[in-house]
């Protein structure tokens, strides 16, 4: 892991990384690749001191270093002037969340696109493309900040909402837009993480084990998932929250995550 939050560093400031649907999506793709590679993981894990990087290990880890879930702050905001706003910031848990090296934060989202017209130190253009902050694009994190409204009816439902992880994000909004649950149900009701590895079929289950709010998910979801092969691990607290504000018509309502210390303030 340090190796990789040491070698995307590199990446990151030389420019070499940015959205590859933009540019070229090819070169920033060969370098992604070239970023997860053993040889260049293992140039950079000889530089590495366990002892000062990495937190202390678990013993009930099986003696494996203990990553802490993703972290972030979200701040969703509406006037009376139909101006919407969504703010995701912080730290991602893929690549050290929460992590310090040498003092360097990884993934801060001030850092994930260099600012248009900058010189990033890359030779190519394409990439210098692919890191120019535009509309559309997507940063190098997990964070999920969005505003739905609709496209028909502009005075209906408009959703304002955000987390520091997608998966938790989708899971809100389709409890609300596609099931039509509540919105303080779909805030409150318990969610499924994905699991610490890409591409895995594991989950993580919250668990409700009065350091939390959150709830356990009902035993025939459960049994359901299992039954397509997929496997379930237990989630402690703290966890990762998500916010919304919706407004219909001229009516506004807010739900604070009640797994943070969230706030809803109508002025």
């Amino acid at each position: 892991m340090e190796a990789n939050k040491k070698a995307q560093a590199d990446f990151l400031l030389s420019g070499a990384l940015g959205d590859p649907n933009f540019g070229s999506g090819d070169q920033v793709n060969k370098r992604v690749r070239k970023l997860l590679s053993p040889s260049v993981l293992g140039q950079q894990a000889a530089h590495v001191r366990k002892s000062h990087t990495l937190q202390p290990v678990d013993a009930t880890s099986g003696g494996r270093y203990v990553m802490p879930e993703a972290a972030g702050t979200e701040i969703q905001v509406m006037d009376d002037d139909e101006l919407y706003v969504s703010l995701v910031f912080g730290l991602n848990s893929y690549f050290g969340a929460r992590v310090e090296a040498e003092g360097f934060f990884l993934n801060n989202a001030m850092a994930n696109f260099f600012p248009a017209g900058s010189d990033t130190g890359s030779d190519s253009d394409a990439v210098k493309n692919a890191n120019v902050m535009e509309p559309n694009k997507r940063p190098l994190s997990l964070g999920a900040p969005v505003v739905v409204v609709s496209s028909s009816h502009m005075c209906k439902t408009r959703l304002v909402a955000g987390s520091p992880k997608f998966d938790i994000l989708a899971q809100v909004i389709a409890r609300y837009l596609a099931l039509g649950s509540p919105l303080a149900d779909s805030i409150h009701a318990p969610r499924l993480h994905l699991g610490a590895e890409f591409g895995t079929r594991d989950y993580l289950m919250e668990a409700l084990d009065g350091t939390n709010q959150a709830g356990q998910l009902p035993s025939t979801t459960v049994d359901a998932l299992e039954a397509k092969g997929i496997s379930f691990s237990v989630l402690r607290g703290p966890y990762v929250s998500c916010d919304a504000l919706v407004k219909y018509q001229d009516s506004v309502d807010g739900q604070a995550d009640p797994r943070t210390n969230a706030l809803v303030t109508f002025y």
